[in-house]
């Protein structure tokens, strides 16, 4: 990418933008402190030639006692410059980390506003996890390391501008040599950021892979697996070969930098040395005093030290701007669900119920269908349960339902009206589900019923409501805090529960939400017949009068709906109710049959 480009200047703006956003005064407090810090230089170089002239004055003075209160007046006066200069480093350090602070608050605030806003469909879009790694990893820093170095580099320009006006009066070759000596070396950096950047871009997969990897080979929930069946050394020896690919990438970079760096070093060597012979010569032969003489290699010494400041401030603006252009690209992600411009209202209270008319849907990027054609009914306060073999499209109807994505062909409608003409959140407020892997929050049993509907004002009373209503209101009592109890197993003063007591928590922040349709998306998979038929059972009785889904392979808890859906190859092939569909002797009977067979 050249140094000069589109998306770098859009991710310089940008990155003003934002900082100045979450830092508007201290980022126009940093100018100070910059300002400061840029005529340091000149004052200390000038004042050092005056204390060095004057010291050789007096040491031949007859009144040295005079004329060292010369000398002392100008140390003082350094002494002064000095402190003023630490004060501002310290004033701008605390500037530099307060940005650092409120920023990484706003733009991980912003992080998660997108995150939540955007479709289902990127989660499960393997461009996307690229894009949203290389965000995360650069948002907290980048944009910030754009505005810092800018500051810097400006910061040393103006130092080196009035150093280089006092070069200029030794001799106008001086400033331009140093200026050719550092100038290859900023090159080089230039260069091999952008050499560096294009190996970032490339191993982005690996990276997120190294990491799934450390996860597994890390964390709690693959701990059992990989003792059990003995995965560690297989995922050790699969980290080791990614992350050689990775590093010997890198390092072939780094090792060819260095051998540049080398020579360009080399020859801001006999550059430096060449101008602090000839000013050595014309001291020598009297045209400078010695108290110039060091003021001029001060001077050059600091203007090389500016000059490599601002090509490395060069080299990481640069190289900041082609990470930034990420976390803005993320950003501006927009949702793929159709918007409602005018949205209606849901229907309250439900009357007719939820229709499917001839929807089809394909998830981005496959090439078959994921729903073919469905005509379904689910009438209002009624329970209806949808059954068939693994991948035949229920989790992908009720996401559609919930509208996590939109149909491509076809309409979801409640009491006639699409969903298309209702806004996402009028949408979710009228559903409450229960999935198979739903959240377990390490927060307190409390807040895990109350999450269902967090907008609203907290209400204890029907958070127990709800928990009776599940069936763990006993269970949570009888916990060492109560409803205050952390749930999970992370922090120390935490309690775990069973599978079963999940299960009836997550039932219970269904219930708490108490909206018209509630959905139980196969929640109890990994539960025993009895246990999903209690969980079951205290459903069905809850949800009296109010409009229900039940998504489950077992046939016994099945039979509770009111109304059956039997699908099949992306379709629906059967409904009835259950003593209907066995009289078919189709599909459904041939499960229901076999299923029966374990039970006997």
């Amino acid at each position: 990418m050249p140094f000069i480009s589109k998306d770098v200047i859009r991710s310089f703006m940008y990155s003003f933008r934002e900082v100045h956003r979450a830092t508007r005064f201290y980022t126009w407090a940093s100018v100070g402190p910059a300002l400061i810090a840029s005529m340091v230089p000149l004052f200390t170089v000038y004042l050092i030639k005056l204390v060095i002239d004057e010291t050789s004055i007096a040491m031949a003075s007859a009144d040295k006692a005079q004329a060292f209160q010369k000398v002392l007046w100008l140390v003082v006066i350094t002494g002064l410059v000095f402190l003023l200069n630490n004060v501002a480093e310290a004033v701008e350090e605390y500037i530099r980390k307060t940005r650092e602070q409120l920023f990484f608050d706003h733009i991980y605030e912003k992080i998660q506003d997108k995150t939540a806003a955007i479709d289902l469909e990127y989660f499960e879009d393997d461009k996307y996890y690229d894009l949203f790694s290389r965000a995360l990893e650069n948002a907290p820093i980048r944009p910030l390391n754009v505005v810092n170095h800018t500051i810097s580099v400006l910061q040393n320009s103006l130092a080196l501008l009035t150093l280089g006006g006092l070069l200029l009066t030794l001799h106008p070759a001086v400033f331009l040599v140093l200026l050719a000596a550092t100038v290859p070396l900023g090159l080089v950096k230039l260069y091999f950021t952008g050499r560096l950047y294009d190996v970032y871009k490339r191993n982005t997969r690996n990276e997120r892979r190294i990491w799934d990897i450390n996860d597994v080979l890390t964390r709690e929930p693959f701990a059992i697996e990989v003792r059990l069946f003995r995965l560690k050394a297989f995922f050790s020896q699969l980290f080791r070969t990614i992350r050689t690919g990775i590093r010997h990438s890198y390092l072939s970079i780094y090792k060819q930098r260095m051998l540049f760096e080398t020579a360009a070093q080399i020859i801001a060597a006999f550059a430096v040395f060449g101008a602090f012979g000839f000013i050595s010569y014309q001291a020598v032969y009297g045209v400078l005093t010695i108290g110039a003489l060091t003021m001029y290699l001060v001077a050059i010494q600091k203007g090389v030290g500016l000059f490599n400041n601002i090509f490395h401030n060069l080299s990481n603006l640069y190289e900041d701007s082609l990470y930034v252009v990420y976390l803005d690209r993320f950003l501006k992600i927009k949702p793929r669900t159709q918007k409602a411009y005018h949205p209606k209202g849901f229907p309250t209270p439900l009357q007719q119920g939820i229709s499917f008319r001839q929807v089809s849907f394909r998830y981005p990027g496959s090439k078959r269908n994921a729903l073919e054609d469905i005509n379904m009914d689910i009438p209002a306060g009624k329970t209806v349960a949808l059954v068939g073999p693994n991948g035949a499209g229920k989790t992908t109807l009720i996401k559609l339902l919930c509208r996590f994505y939109d149909p491509e062909q076809g309409e979801i409608l409640a009491d006639g009206i699409s969903l298309k003409e209702m806004s996402h959140q009028e949408v979710r407020e009228n559903i409450s589900a229960l999935f198979q892997d739903f959240a377990h929050y390490n927060f307190t049993a409390e807040e895990n019923i109350r999450f269902g509907d967090n907008g609203r004002e907290t209400s204890h009373s029907r958070v127990v409501e709800a928990a009776k209503k599940a069936e763990i209101h006993e269970d949570i009592q009888a916990l060492p805090r109560g409803y205050d109890t952390v749930l999970g197993k992370i922090y120390n003063d935490s309690e775990e529960l069973s599978i079963g007591q999940w299960q009836k928590m997550g039932l219970a922040r269904a219930f708490y939400k108490d909206s018209q349709i509630v959905i139980l998306d196969e929640p109890t998979a990994a539960m025993d017949p009895d246990a999903e038929h209690q969980i079951f059972s205290m459903f069905k009785k809850a949800m009296e009068n109010k409009t229900a889904i039940l998504v489950s392979h077992r046939f016994s808890t099945v039979q509770m709906a009111d109304y059956i859906y039997v699908m099949d190859k992306e379709r629906i092939v059967e409904e009835g109710t259950h003593q209907e569909l066995l009289a078919k002797q189709g599909l459904y009977y041939r499960m229901f049959t076999k299923q029966a067979m374990y039970y006997r």
